[in-house]
């Protein structure tokens, strides 16, 4: 799905009210909020959380929190996101939470980060969340970049995730 037009813009702005201020053409958000699923995400962020400009900001935003609070379940939700960005990394379509906290994918499954497939596996819900835990284990842990398949032209949500990783190290 293309950025939102110009038009598109308008009409949200007219029939959405509260998206108004992110949808100005001065938010320093700008860049950011001009693609629908990453406009939801910051729509639905708490209000005291710092406003990215970048979509490698919400990536890293999105990953440090572990998509929610920093609360008693924050490291189980980190370790989660941590192990299936790696499974990413090998091009595991479906992957696996076999072993994990399940109190930490359930938490992961309310927030829109994964989609529940059943019997151990899941999915990220949306193939920008994949493409940010890929940039972000890449930046975590440089090492990984030995294992990205050089042989072959990269997958596009592999791509996606260097070129996010790229830009969270400059």
């Amino acid at each position: 799905i293309d950025e939102l037009s110009d038009g598109e813009t308008q009409e949200l702005r007219n029939t959405a009210p509260t998206l108004a201020a992110l949808l100005a053409d001065i938010h320093p958000a700008r860049p950011v909020a001009r693609n629908l699923f990453r406009l939801s995400r910051l729509a639905n962020r708490p209000s005291d959380a710092p406003m990215p400009r970048t979509e490698a900001e919400m990536a890293e935003q999105w990953w440090q929190s572990a998509d929610g609070l920093k609360d008693g379940g924050h490291r189980e939700r980190a370790r989660v996101l941590a192990a299936l960005a790696e499974q990413a990394l090998a091009k595991a379509e479906h992957l696996s939470v076999k072993g994990q906290s399940a109190a930490a994918v359930d938490a992961l499954v309310v927030s829109e980060t994964l989609r529940d497939l059943g019997k151990d596996r899941v999915i990220f819900r949306h193939d920008v969340l994949r493409e940010w835990a890929i940039a972000n284990i890449l930046f975590a842990d440089p090492t990984l970049l030995a294992r990205l398949p050089l042989d072959r032209p990269a997958p596009p949500d592999l791509a996606r995730g260097v070129e996010l990783a790229a830009r969270l190290a400059i």
